[in-house]
């Protein structure tokens, strides 16, 4: 097989849902997270993470770090839907990974900084935990692993740029390097490494891999924002040539807002390719919608409730045709233009309290439909004097015929607050009638002094 056949199984048309979890998480909530599919003696298991949605300036801070992994078992029930009929704790850690060949199954977790392990393996079967070493003393652990089995052998692809395969001795936990192909395609995550991060590469690991005849398969991540991750579908084969595949697959999950794409499980049963994805509409540092999915590429008659369409068919789009759909949407805060001295921190724009003034403005989207609408600002204070910081508008201008701005009207305003290092929000509600074909702007006006990291703005059509 090669990778477009590999790549050519993934079908909208041919996707049953098996499992569908979506939820409206809020600020500082405990959240499930990458729910890892696999079977074992024929029954459907998953692990995922429950992580709190914080703010990352308190990534040093124990409670940050307050995760765990659970593991749960599944029953189906009368109608054929899904029931957890046992749940597990795993302790401590966080994005997981399985892989399974029916009859051993094994779960990979990554700790924390207050966790006693780098990362360790949990064995299904016999109900044991093996933590992981590496004799190498340049050796960095990292994270998005993808497991796979061969031979009953159990190994991971622990790097994509650079390929690396590593060999599992379960018995003791030591971890040796079978495989080391230089490779590189010199792209950078645009989020710079901080004292907040390890620097990733742009290229990461996803799901589990899957090893067939000489080949590896596997779908990964490519993150261009620390807001944004991109599935790819890849092929290691005894050539020693990493192939790498994105298709439009993926873009339908990105037109109805999630901008996270994260590949959890990939594996067959039954002959049928089974995969998972968790999606949320940015970072998991903010309050929004997350869905956990699993999905059955088949050729058997799909319901239409069952089918991955039509879900799609019951949301709201948050773009059509590249552009945004102000009835639904999520703009970034650093992706539009700004009047003042500012940087790029932990996917927002952070002012520097230099001067007052706009520290974004924008989009400049075409008014197409009158109705009313919300626009609601997403920030987090630094450093203020004043409780009231600046004030959050929505804006509507025309161009003149040499591409000026002009004719403006402001269609809501409101007072920004300092929050004291916490998130909040700033809602303006509008209405946008007489403003057809008008650009639609909103600006953030701040004051001198203050440090604020504005993160987005979301719109929601409120009336016809």
């Amino acid at each position: 097989m090669n990778l477009e056949q590999f790549a050519e199984q993934f079908s909208h048309e041919n996707a049953e849902v098996i499992y569908l979890s979506e939820k409206n998480a809020a600020q500082s909530e405990y959240v499930d997270f990458f729910y890892s599919f696999f079977f074992l003696e024929g029954t459907l298991y998953s692990a995922n993470g429950t992580y709190p949605l914080l703010p990352y300036y308190g990534i040093g801070n124990k409670e940050f770090h307050d995760d765990g992994v659970v593991l749960r078992k599944y029953t189906q029930a009368e109608g054929g839907q899904l029931e957890v009929s046992e749940t597990v704790s795993l302790g401590p850690g966080g994005d997981p990974r399985t892989v399974s060949n029916g009859t051993d199954a094994y779960v990979f977790i990554i700790g924390n900084p207050f966790s006693d392990f780098q990362t360790l393996i949990y064995d299904i079967r016999y109900q044991r935990k093996i933590k992981l070493k590496c004799d190498d003393p340049d050796f960095k652990f990292g994270k998005n692993w993808q497991p796979y089995l061969k031979d009953n052998r159990l190994f991971i692809v622990h790097e994509i740029t650079p390929f690396r395969i590593m060999e599992v001795d379960l018995a003791s936990g030591l971890l040796s390097k079978v495989l080391e192909v230089d490779i590189s395609f010199k792209i950078n995550q645009s989020h710079a490494p901080s004292s907040y991060h390890y620097p990733y590469p742009f290229f990461r690991g996803g799901s589990n891999a899957i090893a067939k005849d000489q080949n590896i398969f596997g779908v990964g991540r490519a993150t261009s924002e620390r807001y944004k991750h991109h599935p790819f579908f890849w092929k290691f084969g005894d050539n020693k040539k990493l192939l790498i595949l994105f298709t439009e697959f993926f873009y339908k999950f990105q037109r109805y807002g999630f901008n996270i794409i994260d590949p959890t499980c990939l594996f067959l049963h039954d002959d049928e390719l089974y995969f998972g994805l968790c999606c949320s509409e940015r970072d998991w540092a903010h309050g929004q919608e997350v869905l956990n999915l699993l999905v059955r590429f088949s050729e058997r008659t799909i319901g239409p409730s069952n089918s991955l369409e039509s879900y799609f068919l019951s949301k709201v789009p948050t773009e059509s045709d590249g552009k945004p759909n102000l009835d639904r949407h999520l703009f970034f805060c650093i992706e539009m233009p700004t009047a003042v001295t500012s940087v790029h921190e932990l996917g927002g724009r952070l002012s520097l309290g230099i001067e007052e003034g706009h520290l974004f403005h924008g989009p400049y989207v075409t008014v197409e439909a009158e109705a009313e609408y919300y626009a609601e600002l997403s920030y987090l204070t630094l450093a203020s004097n004043e409780e009231v910081i600046g004030f959050f508008d929505v804006t509507s201008s025309r161009l003149d015929s040499a591409r000026v701005q002009h004719d403006f009207h402001t269609l809501g305003m409101a007072e920004v607050h300092s929050c004291h290092g916490s998130m909040a929000t700033s809602r303006v509600t509008f209405n946008t009638a007489g403003s057809i074909g008008k650009l639609l702007e909103f600006r953030f006006f701040v004051r001198h002094g203050v440090k604020v990291n504005a993160f987005h703005v979301r719109t929601q059509r409120i009336t016809t």
